[in-house]
């Protein structure tokens, strides 16, 4: 269980993040995340991704992004790892977030650190 004032600090510093992304590029692309904390962030933090849970998702979009090499678990899919420049190409990943340096230098090679404004 969370605090709620850590609930709503995680909220607010995501939706500035998220903000702040979208304003480096106004082209059509997808933000994920390095990190878990709810199943429907891209929802909750207002940016397009694809790491969704939903009790009555249609098993084919699971299936179809277990076979490109993301993480499955079950009707749940994320963005934790099997991350290819080839997929992430493919869904239109141009950006995800990290909230440490070590999850930062876990970054798959494809992708260059940028800094924010943002927390």
């Amino acid at each position: 269980m969370y605090p709620a004032a850590d609930y709503a600090a995680y909220v607010q510093e995501g939706r500035a993040t998220a903000a702040a992304i979208a304003a480096r590029d106004e082209g059509v692309w997808r933000t994920e995340k390095r990190f878990y904390r709810t199943l429907n962030d891209p929802l909750l933090l207002g940016y397009r991704g694809f790491t969704h849970f939903g009790s009555v998702q249609e098993g084919t979009a699971t299936e179809f992004l277990a076979a490109l090499g993301y993480s499955n678990f079950g009707s749940c899919y994320g963005y934790l790892a099997g991350s290819t420049a080839a997929a992430d190409s493919l869904l239109g990943v141009r950006y995800y977030m990290t909230r440490t340096a070590d999850e930062a230098a876990a970054a798959p090679s494809h992708f260059t650190p940028i800094e924010t404004d943002a927390p």
